[in-house]
């Protein structure tokens, strides 16, 4: 889960064309302001809770925002050698988010 998270935000942080003109445009549509997915630093322990909570908070936006990228599947199998789609993250997994984030966010707060 957290590696298919990790390479939608990726696609969306390494082309400001792909965050700017497609993805926030939902985003301001659905949040009213501004919000850019979080890439985690794998050394800042707390930096997963970040970016799975980001995720979560713009899902939505993703979704609409890869439906709109034709081209979305074939970049993400060249780059990861998968054939990735956001439908493939189950309800379970994205459950298993929610979970992870409810868990963590107490220990954020010290």
């Amino acid at each position: 889960m957290v590696e298919e998270v990790r390479a939608i935000v990726k696609i969306f942080r390494r082309s400001p064309k792909k965050n700017d003109a497609i993805l926030q445009t939902y985003v301001k549509r659905e949040l009213g302001k501004e919000l850019n997915l979080v890439l985690e630093c794998r050394t800042r322990w707390n930096s997963l809770f970040n970016m799975l909570s980001r995720f979560l908070q713009l899902r939505s936006a993703v979704q609409k925002a890869m439906i709109d990228m034709k081209e979305v599947k074939m970049q993400i199998s060249q780059l990861y050698k998968t054939s990735f789609q956001l439908s493939s993250l189950l309800s379970l997994q994205l459950r298993l988010c929610v979970g992870v984030t409810r868990i963590s966010s107490p220990l954020k707060r010290l």
